[in-house]
């Protein structure tokens, strides 16, 4: 994978310096701006609120006032609350996609965004369905340390990373993302987190997306989600502790390349998933102590089932099934990279069941 994703040092300084830049811009703009919504018709005869620009009070997206056009960078400052009511379509402009300028909602303050099943909230770019591409809008940015956002019933298409989460807790239950990603490497998320003390998804879908979660010195749990044909990487864990238990984590892949779970010095416990599809169905690099990976069908990756990396001890992966019994055990082995420092034995003779 190292040849495939860019530096991560050099990433996530980069993810900063944007952030940052985004952030000084948004803020800078308060003081030649209004601090109301726009209604404009737009000349396609859909009557939109726009909205533009940074705000220091509470503001809530009306589902009567639907759909809302992002303009330009939109946020609110901290101790603010952005509400969204169920059914609020908000679009984001892009005049041009040569220039590569996407328009972005950046919080300091906190969202609340809560859709339901028969009235989603959707975040997406303004072109109609026939037109539209990865990356054609920013992102949702949530900074401050100590604020927490919650998003339910929500659905992301075609941003460049839905949503990225600096030190600011958030909530994802019944949320779907979808084809998140851009001309550069460095983008393509559906989920961006980093040193987030927790971070809840629940009951979710990552499909088609580069990556659908990255999460970096995070306290991250992930229940009852699927993560279906991202290109790289469904799950990338770095430095943070994870719980992981009862997703499907299947055929991410593309070119020949893509990984289900990618753990790189990541803590937790991974049991009842199902990992087949990819060319990898789970990779572990480095530090493996405080791993408890129990329970999981692993099997029917093209590659290896399970592939390691420079492995600071042994890595316990017992109790899994590997799609044979244990009368085939020269067949489990020959599908993981290195078993001179994993534990497999014993091995389950049926698969496990993910979801009663």
């Amino acid at each position: 994978m190292d040849d495939r994703l860019p530096d991560f040092r050099r990433k996530l300084i980069a993810t900063r310096v944007e952030i940052q830049s985004k952030r000084v811009l948004l803020f800078a703009v308060l003081a030649f701006l209004s601090c109301g919504c726009r209604e404009n018709l737009d000349d396609g005869g859909v009557h939109y609120t726009r909205v533009a620009g940074a705000y220091s009070s509470d503001i809530t997206f009306f589902r009567s006032r639907s759909p809302y056009l992002v303009t330009a960078d939109f946020g609110l400052f901290s101790g603010y609350t952005l509400t969204i009511e169920p059914g609020v379509i908000v679009a984001f402009d892009l005049e041009n996609r040569e220039t590569g300028v996407r328009r972005n909602i950046i919080m300091e303050g906190r969202v609340a965004a809560q859709g339901t099943l028969q009235l989603p909230i959707v975040f997406a770019p303004l072109y109609d369905s026939d037109n539209r591409e990865p990356g054609d809008w920013g992102s949702v940015v949530l900074l401050g340390e100590g604020q927490s956002s919650t998003f339910e019933h929500c659905e992301f298409l075609f941003p460049k990373t839905a949503v990225q989460a600096v030190a600011h807790d958030v909530i994802l239950r019944n949320c779907r993302f979808r084809f998140a990603g851009a001309s550069d490497t460095s983008s393509g998320y559906g989920i961006l987190a980093e040193d987030v003390d927790s971070l809840v998804i629940d009951s979710s879908v990552f499909e088609n997306n580069r990556v659908g979660v990255r999460a970096r010195r995070s306290t991250v749990w992930v229940l009852n989600s699927d993560f279906l044909e991202n290109t790289r990487i469904g799950l990338w864990i770095d430095s943070s502790a994870v719980t992981f238990e009862r997703n499907l984590v299947l055929r991410n892949t593309a070119d020949m390349m893509g990984t289900g779970l990618l753990l790189d010095g990541a803590t937790g416990f991974f049991m009842l998933n199902e990992f087949s599809g990819s060319l990898f169905g789970l990779e572990v690099r480095h530090e493996v102590t405080g791993l408890s990976i129990h329970m999981n069908n692993i099997m029917s990756n093209f590659g290896y089932n399970l592939k390691t990396t420079a492995l600071t001890d042994h890595l316990d992966v017992t109790d899994n099934f590997w799609g044979f019994g244990p009368d085939s055990l020269s067949f489990i082995v020959d599908r993981i990279s290195d078993t001179a420092n994993v534990n497999l034995l014993p091995v389950r003779a049926a698969p496990v069941v993910v979801r009663p």
